[in-house]
């Protein structure tokens, strides 16, 4: 997967490629750093995972151009789509409160 990403990094010019992998969590390649980070998906509940990615890159994107850390934008954006994945149809969205309050609970 870090070779694909990789290769698919460089064909577009990307310095992050990210991979939603639903049960598996996130991945998130680095191309200037060279190394891919890995966040367990942090749900236990899922109700509908349509736009669970979405949710990841909205989050994660404005993560990555407001100059924060790698890691801590994967955690951010794998948070966002945890809480997504418990919204039926896409009937609201995750709102940054929500997110705030999940990762407080996360690091208790």
């Amino acid at each position: 997967l870090e070779e694909i990403a990789e290769e698919v990094g460089n064909m577009v010019g990307a310095r992050y490629v990210a991979v939603t992998r639903g049960k598996l969590g996130i991945d998130l390649y680095d191309r200037d750093e060279g190394h891919v980070y890995q966040t367990p998906a942090l749900s236990t509940k899922v109700v509908d995972r349509i736009g669970a990615g979405d949710a990841f890159l909205a989050y994660a994107g404005v993560a990555l151009g407001g100059g924060l850390d790698s890691r801590l934008t994967t955690f951010i954006g794998a948070t966002a789509a945890a809480l997504d994945v418990q919204i039926v149809c896409n009937r609201e969205p995750v709102e940054p409160v929500q997110v705030f309050k999940y990762v407080t609970t996360l690091l208790k």
